[in-house]
């Protein structure tokens, strides 16, 4: 009687066993499809921040263009003919030096 009591068990823990195997593999899967989206996502969110940082610098060259652009015009107009004043000593009140 134990010893039909123990091979009973013995079968029903191998069956057991061998249905959770089946499991890990899924949730193996299920952990393998989170980590993928993971870096994913990681991988977007640097991108984004990449972006920011070129539009960043994008914003501050022209920033500095426009100040020269606009200097530039009020000093010397903007027609075809180059207008020099009598008085003109040079670039410094674009680039405000001191003589």
């Amino acid at each position: 009687m134990y010893k039909r009591l123990t091979v009973l068990s013995l079968g029903v823990a191998v069956c057991l066993f061998l249905s959770g195997c089946g499991s890990i593999g899924k949730i193996a899967e299920k952990v393998k499809e989170q980590t993928t989206q993971a870096k994913q996502e990681s991988n977007s969110m640097r991108d984004t921040a990449k972006y920011n940082t070129y539009i960043g610098l994008s914003n501050y060259l022209t920033q500095g263009l426009n100040k020269t652009f606009e200097g530039y015009f009020k000093e010397f107009g903007e027609e075809e003919e180059l207008r020099v004043r009598k008085n003109f000593t040079g670039l410094c009140s674009l680039t405000r030096c001191r003589i």
